[in-house]
């Protein structure tokens, strides 16, 4: 039961600061922001809370299932690259570019991060 309201409230969080960011900055710049930012903190969440300080179950689920995936979106990636695509082909594919690889670098930073005891929990 702890895991499953862990994920509920952390889903929620995770949704209203996703669309928060929606309504400042727009669809397109707020789903980039979202997924890069999602991408390194779910990857330091696994390697430090998980790995390094052994952190209960329910806490990981919570912000990770729960508040880092309600953040991220690749639903709204595939609308905006495809909307984007249907006005220029190069600009639909730099925002899928840039959201993938930069995504890859970022979990890549939050792995590191997570790992080198730069930032403790």
């Amino acid at each position: 039961m702890k895991d499953w309201l862990a994920v509920l409230i952390g889903g929620m969080v995770g949704g209203c600061l996703r669309y928060e960011l929606f309504q400042w900055w727009g669809s397109i710049p707020a789903t980039t922001m979202v997924n890069l930012v999602g991408s390194l903190a779910l990857a330091w969440l696994t390697t430090a809370l998980i790995n390094r300080h052994s952190a209960p179950q329910w806490l990981t689920l919570g912000i990770g299932t729960g508040m880092i995936g309600a953040f991220t979106t690749f639903s709204s990636l595939m609308m905006n690259a495809v909307i984007s695509g249907q006005q220029s082909i190069i600009y639909g594919l730099l925002i899928i570019f840039i959201n993938l690889f930069g995504g890859l670098l970022c979990a890549g930073c939050g792995y590191w991060l997570g790992g080198h005891h730069v930032v403790s929990c």
